[in-house]
C-alpha cells in the first residue's frame, strides 16, 4: 500500500515537473518569437529609413540636375528655355542703393557719359526676382550686349543714338516710361526727396506677365555658350585678392575676395555695393575685366567697340589669368579664351563684367 502511494506521489511530482519544463519552454519560445518579431520590425524600419534616405538623396539629385546656363549653378527647375531679361540699372552715387543686383546672373558695367557708369543686369529667370531698379535709359553698347542673349531689353528713356537703333527692331524692348503698367515710383525714394529719374522701379514677375500680355514669347531656343567646370585654367592663375577697376577719374569699382564666402565683395563710391531689395551686399564669384575701345559718339555719350576682339582678365577664387574676348557680331554673345586661344572654362557662379577704356588698366593684388 505504501509502495503504491509512493509511486503515485512520484508520478504526480514527475507530471508537475514536466508541466513546469514545458511551460518554461513555451515561455522561452514565446519570448524568442516576440524577440524575433521585434527584430524583424526593427529591420523593416531600418530598411524603410534607408529607402527614405535613398529617395531623399535621389530627390536632391533630381532637384539639382538642372543648370542655369548663364552661371552654371544648379537650378530647382528646368529654365533652359527661359528667355533672359536685361534691365538698365542706374548707377550714379546719388541713386544708391541698388535693387535686386544680387540676383542678377550677369552684370555688365560700362561708361555712359561724363565719367559715370550704368549697369545692365541680366536675369535668366526674371519671375523669381523682386523689386528691380532704379531703371534708366538705353544706350547702344547695352543694347548690343542684350542682343547677345536674345533678351527682352528693359529701360526708361533713350539717348538719340539708342532710340534710332531700337526703332530698327534689332531687339524686343520696352520703355517703362511709356508702359505705365510695367513700373511704379518707389514711394520711399519719393518721400526721401530723390530726383524723379532715380525712383522708377519694377519687378521680375511684372516684367514677365506684361511681356506675355504684349505677345512676347518668353521662351528661347538659344543657349549661352559659356563652358563651366571646376577644372578652370584660373586654378593656375596669379594671386588676385583685391581688384581695382577704374572706368574714369570719377568712377572706380573694386572687388575684395572673401575666403569664407568664396566670393568677391563689390564696392564703389567708398562703400560696399548694397542691394536694398534683399538687404545684402553684392558679392560675385566671377569677375571679368575687359579692355574695350571707347569713344564719344557726340559731345556727350560714350560708345564701345564691342564687335571685334580684345584683352582682359578672368578672376575667381583669389586668382586671375589673362584672357582674350571676342564678339563676332552685334547679335552674338561675348566669348572668352585663354591667351593661347583655348576656350575659357569658367567656374560656376554669377559674373560681374567691367568694360573699361583702353587707356585704363585694372590693378590686381
Amino acid at each position: 500500500m505504501q509502495n503504491n502511494l509512493k509511486k503515485s506521489v512520484a508520478i504526480i511530482l514527475a507530471s508537475i515537473m514536466a508541466a513546469s519544463v514545458m511551460a518554461a519552454c513555451g515561455a522561452k519560445e514565446s519570448e524568442n518569437s516576440v524577440t524575433s518579431e521585434i527584430s524583424q520590425e526593427s529591420s523593416k524600419q531600418v530598411s524603410s529609413q534607408e529607402s527614405s534616405k535613398e529617395v531623399s538623396e535621389n530627390s536632391t539629385v533630381k532637384q539639382s540636375k538642372y543648370k542655369n546656363s548663364l552661371t552654371g549653378l544648379p537650378s530647382d527647375e528646368d529654365i533652359s528655355k527661359f528667355r533672359p531679361v536685361a534691365v538698365m540699372i542706374n548707377n550714379i552715387e546719388y541713386a544708391q542703393p541698388l535693387m535686386s543686383v544680387s540676383k542678377a546672373d550677369i552684370i555688365y558695367e560700362c561708361l555712359v557719359e561724363g565719367g559715370i557708369t550704368r549697369l545692365l543686369a541680366v536675369y535668366k529667370n526674371p519671375e523669381s526676382v523682386g523689386t528691380i531698379g532704379s531703371i534708366r535709359s538705353a544706350r547702344p553698347p547695352f543694347i548690343e550686349l542684350a542682343r547677345g542673349f536674345q533678351a527682352v531689353y528693359i529701360h526708361c528713356g533713350t539717348s538719340t543714338q539708342a532710340d534710332a537703333l531700337l526703332k530698327t527692331g534689332v531687339i524686343t524692348s520696352f520703355d517703362l516710361g511709356t508702359y505705365s503698367s510695367w513700373a511704379w515710383r518707389d514711394q520711399q525714394r519719393v518721400d526721401e526727396g530723390y530726383a524723379v529719374e532715380h525712383t522708377l522701379v519694377t519687378d521680375g514677375k511684372t516684367i514677365a506677365e506684361n511681356a506675355k500680355a504684349n505677345g512676347v514669347d518668353m521662351t528661347v531656343s538659344y543657349t549661352y555658350p559659356q563652358k563651366f567646370g571646376n577644372n578652370s585654367q584660373v586654378n593656375k592663375g596669379s594671386k588676385a585678392e583685391k581688384i581695382t577697376v577704374p572706368f574714369s577719374s570719377y568712377k572706380t569699382t573694386s572687388f575684395e575676395y572673401d575666403k569664407k564666402e568664396k566670393a568677391y565683395i563689390v564696392s564703389q563710391f567708398g562703400q560696399e555695393m548694397y542691394d536694398s531689395t534683399y538687404d545684402v551686399h553684392k558679392t560675385v564669384e566671377n569677375v571679368l575685366v575687359l579692355n574695350v575701345n571707347s569713344y564719344l559718339i557726340d559731345n556727350e555719350h560714350v560708345n564701345l567697340d564691342l564687335v571685334g576682339t580684345g584683352e582682359g582678365y578672368y578672376i575667381n577664387g583669389g586668382k586671375a589669368i589673362k584672357i582674350k574676348w571676342s564678339k563676332a557680331d552685334s547679335d552674338s554673345p561675348l566669348k572668352y579664351t585663354t591667351e593661347d586661344g583655348s576656350e575659357l572654362i569658367m567656374k560656376a557662379g554669377r559674373q560681374y563684367v567691367c568694360c573699361i577704356p583702353l587707356s585704363y588698366q585694372a590693378e590686381i593684388s
